[in-house]
């Protein structure tokens, strides 16, 4: 006879509105080794002008993030793959990656 408590179902408030639950388990496709993990993969930052004639401007290119909601265009790097630099264009308000 089983005397243990019941397992409750997953919250409304952690699923998606598809119905899937929601996971921390975000995979980057990587173009040489298929989706990963994230934590496979170390963040290089928004694609961003290469270069300022004036330095004020540099700074702030190098140093400032825009970290603007929607679509932005990301460098990342496969760490624990096949380490190559790779770009991909991803959702900062749903975490959705296009490659």
């Amino acid at each position: 006879m089983y005397v243990g408590r019941e397992v409750a179902a997953t919250p409304a408030a952690r699923r998606s509105p598809e119905g899937a639950e929601f996971g921390v388990s975000l995979k980057i496709p990587c173009p040489n080794c298929g989706p990963r993990r994230y934590t496979e993969f170390t963040f290089g930052g928004e694609l961003r002008d290469l270069g300022s004639p004036d330095p004020d401007r540099d700074f702030d290119r190098v140093y400032l993030r825009e970290n603007k909601a929607g679509k932005q265009i990301e460098r990342w790097f496969h760490t624990f793959g096949c380490r190559r630099w790779f770009t991909l264009t991803r959702d900062t308000v749903t975490n959705r990656i296009e490659p």
